[in-house]
């Protein structure tokens, strides 16, 4: 068998495994609760990872890994603080040493009014890579959408 075949037919097996493995979401969205006794008022976001996972921190501290980021769509009269994530986990694979969360975690986001509307609608995205204790997988998004009443 000559070595483009090879490598061809090792591609397509590759290929074919890692779409059955990447159609899996490892992070769901819990919910969430606010605070409106502090200034600023804040949101608190929770996720829940799947047993036997975990995805990089917001600062994973080193650059091979991508870090957890969450986005938030403007809204008029509405400004978002800057998201805060929760401690994390130091995790070893090899002789890299990242920090993950695991479990359930929860991001505080502060919520600073230029007018205070009755009700809003939250439309965001959570930005994740997951791994087991063997590999990581392919960055996920996980959208997601809170709706206040004032």
């Amino acid at each position: 068998m000559s070595y483009y075949k090879r490598i061809s037919i090792i591609l397509i097996i590759l290929t074919h495994s890692l779409s059955f493995s990447q159609d899996t979401d490892w992070v769901t969205f819990n919910g969430y609760k606010t605070n409106s006794d502090h200034k600023p008022d804040t949101i608190y976001l929770e996720f829940q990872i799947e047993q036997g996972y975990h995805i990089q921190s917001n600062d994973p501290g080193d650059d091979m890994v991508i870090p957890t980021k969450i986005k938030l769509d403007s809204i008029d009269g509405l400004i978002f603080g800057e998201p805060v994530f929760p401690g994390s986990k130091t995790f070893y694979i090899s002789e890299i040493k990242t920090k993950v969360f695991e479990d359930v975690f929860e991001v505080k986001i502060p919520l600073i009014y230029k007018n205070r509307p009755k009700s809003y609608f939250i439309k965001g995205t959570l930005f994740y890579q997951p791994c087991d204790n063997k590999k990581c997988y392919f960055p996920r998004e996980l959208s997601f959408s809170v709706y206040l009443n004032n």
